[in-house]
């Protein structure tokens, strides 16, 4: 039975774990926890929102914001975006290629504390406010996943952020046995991040949750 870690936030993590294929075992292990913040939801003279999380959509729909123009990263960010009775105008698989589909006049950018680059830097000269409206804290790994990766059990470890892949760095013990343990990243950004840990990892060709559990479920000696 093929057991793979899983360290982001609980919810995304169980949801994941959900999608996996019968017989496999995820060990869900969060080194971050979403805690929403209080944002001004005012969008008035806005061209539109920017969503760059679902999680950055829960917390305009938590503070209270109404239906608006959604730029969106991700399907599921454009899905919950709807569900929120907000209008998705475009989507991107990441912030950098939904820059070209973003109007012109001024942006809100709804995000987490913690990004790779705002849209702020990715738009210069353009009008963006960036509200924050979460932040993912850093919690310890757990004793069970660290006997886990000591013990050299664990066919996988999945990374979704570059956050959370130094966050599984700075956790390492000497004992870790990761011989037979394949490490799969969500991007190059999260790939560079693991590098410390002086192992193989192989990245998503996409930067979305289908991809990364496209490359678990594949392996050069066949599937797990």
């Amino acid at each position: 039975m093929p057991e793979i870690l899983l360290t982001r936030p609980r919810a995304a993590s169980e949801r994941f774990a959900a999608e996996l294929p019968e017989g496999w075992r995820a060990l869900i292990a969060p080194l971050m926890e979403i805690e929403f913040r209080k944002i001004a939801v005012g969008a008035q003279g806005a061209a539109g929102v920017v969503f760059s999380s679902a999680n950055g959509v829960e917390a305009w729909r938590r503070a209270g914001g109404g239906g608006v123009p959604a730029f969106c990263v991700g399907g599921r960010t454009a899905r919950a975006a709807r569900e929120a009775g907000c209008e998705v105008m475009a989507t991107g698989a990441d912030l950098a290629a939904l820059v070209p589909l973003l109007p012109g006049g001024r942006l809100i950018h709804v995000r987490g504390v913690h990004t790779t680059r705002p849209l702020a830097e990715l738009v210069p000269g353009a009008e963006v406010e960036e509200r924050i409206g979460y932040a993912a804290a850093a919690r310890p790994l757990t004793d069970e996943a660290q006997a886990a990766l000591a013990a050299g059990i664990l066919d996988a470890v999945a990374c979704f952020s570059p956050r959370s892949a130094a966050l599984l760095v700075a956790e390492a013990r000497a004992e870790w046995r990761l011989e037979r343990t394949r490490l799969v990243a969500l991007s190059g950004a999260v790939a560079q991040a693991l590098s410390p840990l002086g192992r193989p990892v192989e990245i998503a060709a996409r930067p979305d949750a289908a991809a990364l559990r496209d490359v678990l479920l594949h392996c050069d000696d066949g599937d797990l």
